[in-house]
Formats: C-alpha cells, sequence, structure tokens
C-alpha cells in the first residue's frame, strides 16, 4: 500500500512487480500486473474492496501453483495514516 507520494515508495513497488514478473506463475504474474496498472490508473478511486478482491486473487493464484486451496477470504492489513 502506498500512502505517500515518494520516489522510494514507488520503486519498492515496481521491485515487487518484477519479482512477481521473474518468480510468479502465470496467473499470479497476470493478476499482479492488472492490480499494478488498476493502481496506476485508479488508485484514488481505488476502494478497500478492490483492494482486497486484487489481494486475494493474487495469493489464491500463488496457493493454486504451489498446489494449496484456495482462501475464502484474505485481506492485507494496511496503514493508513489521516491527512491533516
Amino acid at each position: 500500500m502506498i500512502n505517500k507520494q515518494e520516489n522510494s515508495e514507488f520503486i519498492k513497488l515496481q521491485e515487487v512487480s518484477i519479482k512477481m514478473a521473474i518468480y510468479g506463475g502465470n496467473n499470479a504474474s497476470n493478476l499482479f500486473n492488472n492490480y499494478y496498472i488498476d493502481a496506476l490508473n485508479n488508485g484514488a478511486t481505488l476502494k478497500a474492496q478492490d483492494h482486497q478482491k486484487h489481494q486475494m486473487a493474487i495469493v489464491n493464484a500463488i496457493r493454486q501453483e504451489i498446489g494449496l486451496n484456495q482462501l475464502d477470504y484474505f485481506e492485507l492489513i494496511a496503514f493508513r495514516p489521516t491527512q491533516s
């Protein structure tokens, strides 16, 4: 979750994206890329439920690729500081 618009935070997201493209299976990599593009294009308007749906799809794709059952629900906990 990027709550600040700083270059260092964006670079961290890019690093994760590259790792997913290299080490993730096809489905998980594509789902992460879709989330990445959606966040870039619509980040300010994405609702918590949109993030949760993307995250759950990615985690379940990874779980499926390594032979585990899918989760019924998954959500990352995010720090969302209030803005003054």
